[in-house]
């Protein structure tokens, strides 16, 4: 019976010893520790009340990867009961913002993560509005010389803009800009139009929707020539006065046949009727364009005179 009992004891014994050996195989040789990389893993993330009850979302899509390295056993890293998860929380999100949100990885059990990459993410949450913006018309470039814009098509003086808030109120306008290099002759183009920040900035366009997108201008080019401005004035006794004029602006820019602007030196005003007292005086005027002459695009009608009267001396007639 002793001897019997014996026996089972080392039948016990021998037994668990093969398990152990067995155990070790499998660790050692079928499931070895490795250090491996894991991913790349898609985001997901979590939220205790869905975003548009909150009346905001994420705008752009959470395309960023994370990748990993891992160590653990071979089965729990890269085999089959590897299971990993990226995510990222945003209950704590309630309003428009940029936010930096960490990245919370989910491995096996047993699995330790050595390196994250990367650990943070960077969204923009906000709501989308629509409001009113208005366009500009600009230019890049320069004419042929001698050459300039008579006349452009119109083009709409506002546009209504769909973005994210946080981005639509940084848009102070949207323009239009049309390229003049070089040109001498009447063109048509379809130009963006792009938006642009109250430092001047150009902004992406990526979450900017426009009613329409782009701008269709046709634009009037002819001979221009510069010329000085002058004043036609009665009602004051030069022989006794000092007149003196400051005109703003102090030249103009017309379009004309070769022949007119060839003999175009200056333009003068309307009449003025000056009062002969002595003093400041300040007037303005419309120009007196001569026939077959035009003003160029965005030139005013008008001058604005600042005219000085002096007494002249008698003693030595100047």
């Amino acid at each position: 019976m002793e001897k019997k009992l014996i026996s089972n004891k080392l039948l016990l014994i021998l037994s668990l010893a093969v398990a152990i050996v067995i155990w070790i195989y499998v660790i050692v040789t079928v499931d070895p520790e490795t250090t491996a990389k894991v991913g790349p893993l898609t985001l997901q993330y979590l939220s205790s009340v869905p975003m548009q009850q909150k009346d905001i979302e994420i705008i752009g899509e959470l395309d960023e990867k994370v990748e990993l390295l891992a160590k653990g056993s071979r089965s729990y890293v890269t085999g089959t009961k590897a299971n990993y998860s990226a995510i990222i929380d945003l209950s704590q999100i309630s309003q428009s913002g940029y936010y930096t949100v960490p990245i919370n990885i989910k491995s096996p059990s047993g699995v330790s993560i050595l390196e994250q990459n990367p650990t943070t993410i960077n969204i923009h949450v906000d709501t989308w509005k629509t409001a009113e913006k208005e366009v500009k018309l600009a230019y890049s470039g320069s004419p042929k010389a001698g050459y300039g814009v008579t006349q452009v098509s119109t083009f709409p003086e506002k546009l209504s803009v769909r973005a994210p808030s946080l981005i639509l109120d940084k848009i102070a306008y949207l323009e239009i800009n049309v390229d003049l290099e070089n040109v001498d002759k009447n063109f048509t183009v379809t130009v963006p139009i792009t938006a642009y920040d109250m430092a001047g900035t150009k902004l992406s366009m990526d979450y900017i929707h426009l009613s329409q997108q782009d701008c269709f201008l046709e634009v009037g080019i002819s001979k221009v020539k510069t010329v000085s401005i002058v004043p036609s004035v009665v009602g004051v006794n030069m022989d006794m006065y000092n007149v003196n004029f400051i005109a703003e602006p102090a030249t103009i820019t017309v379009t004309a046949s070769d022949s007119i602007l060839e003999n175009l030196s200056s333009i003068s005003s309307h009449t003025l009727t000056l009062p002969s007292e002595v003093g400041v005086h300040s007037i303005d005027a419309l120009l007196n364009l001569p026939t077959g002459a035009y003003l160029t695009k965005n030139q005013p009608d008008t001058v604005h005179f600042d005219i000085t009267i002096t007494e002249k001396d008698s003693f030595n007639g100047n």
